[in-house]
């Protein structure tokens, strides 16, 4: 394996970081490209899905480690050491000013690494064990703005423990809090097939994703309107 670059260091004195690997003016395409090729050369035994989008200020750059050689990226602390080490090659594309009462300013590329969250919820211990009756593709197909999810065990959502859904898709969840008169902006949580969801039909449980994006599980009771219900 290569020698692993080191991460940059966020001092207290404002300075500008310019990677070793990073082109002034290049395409993001093929700085992804590039990238792709480049993880591949410095950690052979790593598999890696990318995903690129585009923020307000600048395109970002999303890897999502499902192995890297015999780590267990179930464990945590393994998973963040894993995590820096990637960090720090993608470091070596980029280009940004830091200051110390800002943070991260004028940057080429937003960069985020994280450990596929079907690793940490297949290792999950204590999360109720529920028939798989209802897929994921099926939930997201049959659930409908109206229906409201009520929390049972596990994670609360932050939202509070009744939730109406307003929109689904594949990959987000967006609700707001059912029995608030005035209930305020919806608010949108990554959600996950595979190991990371189960449901009987009458329960829904997000293991790492959704509700439980930030580790452990949340189990809900889904309460489908009746045009929901008539049409499954």
């Amino acid at each position: 394996m290569n020698a692993v670059a080191t991460a940059p260091r966020m001092s207290d004195v404002a300075h500008e970081h310019r990677g070793d690997l990073y082109r002034e003016g290049e395409d993001p395409t093929d700085t992804a490209r590039r990238i792709r090729a480049h993880l591949r050369e410095a950690f052979p035994k790593m598999t890696v899905a990318m995903r690129r989008a585009r923020g307000a200020n600048c395109r970002h750059l999303f890897v999502s480690i499902t192995r890297f050689g015999t780590a267990d990226l179930s464990d945590r602390s393994a998973g963040f050491a894993v995590r820096g080490l990637v960090d720090a090659e993608l470091a070596r594309f980029k280009r940004y000013d830091w200051d110390p009462l800002i943070g991260v300013r004028n940057q080429s590329l937003g960069t985020g690494t994280s450990i596929d969250p079907v690793l940490h919820a297949a290792a999950l211990d204590g999360v109720p064990d529920l028939k798989p009756l209802v897929s994921f593709a099926e939930f997201t197909r049959t659930a409908r703005a109206g229906d409201v999810l009520e929390h049972v065990s596990g994670r609360v959502p932050s939202r509070g423990p009744r939730l109406m859904i307003t929109a689904i898709s594949a990959r987000r969840l967006t609700t707001r809090p059912a029995d608030t008169a005035n209930a305020g902006s919806a608010s949108r949580v990554p959600i996950q097939g595979g190991a990371c969801f189960a449901s009987d039909g009458d329960l829904v449980c997000f293991k790492h994703s959704g509700f439980a994006h930030q580790g452990g599980y949340s189990l809900l009771r889904w309460i489908r309107t009746p045009e929901a219900i008539s049409k499954s």
